[in-house]
């Protein structure tokens, strides 16, 4: 995570800064892998710095497994497969984190898979929120990138001031201020589409109260258009925002899940092609997740506040998902994580959560029964005293 002007000028009291900030990044791959190495964005694959490796004397559904920093910038993943199959593929993601500084809090993304077509729900442009457009081209050849928005004061898409195209070189990046291309909205639906490459996007989000530090995340690829969605990860206090996209008028139920089941919190009729924010208070206790119920396809994200003492607060941004058979998640050093399930079936449904420590070994698998229409959340400071670097589901 980085400010948008980092450029010295003024009272030095005053100036903008990134604070003390530091990353961590954790890469895995899973089942049927032949090579997956990492290195920076643009350089050339022979010289890829960090390899990850895997334990030859352990179990052959151990995974392959680094760790690392985003501290010189973009890094990109390649793996390379076996075979093409359930439970076989990468799964990588980074944080941030800052004490001090315009960048006060945590950040974290999972790693972006690049596309032609993604699509991205952007928590609003008002005043004192920076939303930076990263657009990265991890090819050998250059590329164009159309940009379309989609606002929350009207439906339609919206005529940007700063034009609608970005160029982005072979194995670069290239940014769009979406604050100043599409302003004063509550929220934005973005998609960015490229003629020629596939292209990996993301949204730096900042959000400040004058000289005071609101909190910042990104925004990573909302691809998920249905009509039941789910929402994981909450705790009881958290201030949830919805943002919520229809291509066409949809009626749109929204639920609190927990582990008895589901209870009614909000029922609208949306707009198509505009973006509805919803505001739904602060979570129940209990609760964990929510369920998005919808009479057509929707893409839904939410914005996850907390405030802390004083001034201090920080945010979470957290698409929507769609049920899924097989799924794994990275978690980098120094963090410290939950893993939130989410029943959205009428039928009970039983799952294996596999823990992996940081050398790639399972250290252990349990059976998870989730009852239709509940949530639950596992602690991973209870498994492997807190050693644990990823889990498969």
């Amino acid at each position: 995570m980085t400010i948008a002007d980092t450029d010295a000028y003024g009272d030095s009291e005053y100036q903008a800064s990134n604070g003390n900030i530091a990353s961590s990044v954790r890469y895995t791959a899973f089942g049927a892998v032949f090579h997956s190495s990492v290195g920076s964005l643009g350089a050339d694959e022979t010289t890829s710095a960090l390899v990850l490796t895997k334990d030859d004397e352990g179990a052959d559904d151990d995974v392959f497994i680094a760790s690392g920093t985003v501290n010189d910038g973009s890094q990109l993943q390649n793996t390379r497969l076996l075979s093409a199959s359930d439970g076989t593929g990468a799964a990588s993601s980074m944080m941030s984190w800052a004490t001090d500084g315009d960048l006060k809090g945590v950040s974290a993304a999972s790693c972006v898979t690049p596309a032609l077509k993604q699509s991205l729900m952007v928590s609003g442009t008002k005043t004192g929120i920076t939303q930076q457009l990263v657009v990265a081209n991890p090819s050998a050849k250059a590329t164009s990138v159309n940009i379309k928005v989609w606002g929350s004061d009207k439906a339609g898409a919206l005529a940007l001031s700063t034009g609608s195209t970005l160029t982005v070189g072979a194995g670069k990046e290239s940014i769009l201020n979406l604050a100043a291309a599409a302003s004063e909205q509550d929220a934005l639906y973005v998609t960015v589409s490229s003629a020629d490459t596939p292209v990996a996007a993301v949204v730096r989000t900042i959000t400040m109260d004058g000289l005071t530090s609101k909190g910042s995340d990104y925004a990573v690829p909302n691809n998920v258009s249905a009509k039941t969605l789910a929402i994981n990860g909450l705790s009881e206090g958290d201030d949830v925002n919805l943002y919520v996209y229809p291509s066409q008028q949809s009626d749109v139920t929204v639920s609190w899940t927990d582990g008895t089941g589901t209870k009614n919190t909000n029922q609208q009729t949306l707009e198509a092609n505009r973006v509805s924010v919803i505001d739904l208070g602060s979570v129940p206790k209990s609760a964990t997740g929510l369920t998005i119920s919808a009479t057509e396809p929707v893409t839904a994200a939410a914005k996850v506040t907390n405030d802390g003492d004083g001034d201090q607060a920080d945010f979470a941004l957290v698409n929507a998902s769609v049920p899924m058979n097989v799924s794994a998640i990275a978690v980098p050093d120094h963090a410290t994580a939950q893993v939130s399930v989410t029943n959205t079936s009428d039928d009970d449904r039983t799952a294996t959560l596999t823990s992996y420590n940081g050398d790639g070994d399972i250290v252990e698998q349990s059976d998870l029964t989730i009852r239709a229409g509940t949530s639950t959340t596992i602690e991973l400071a209870d498994i492997n005293d807190g050693d644990v670097a990823a889990v498969s589901l």
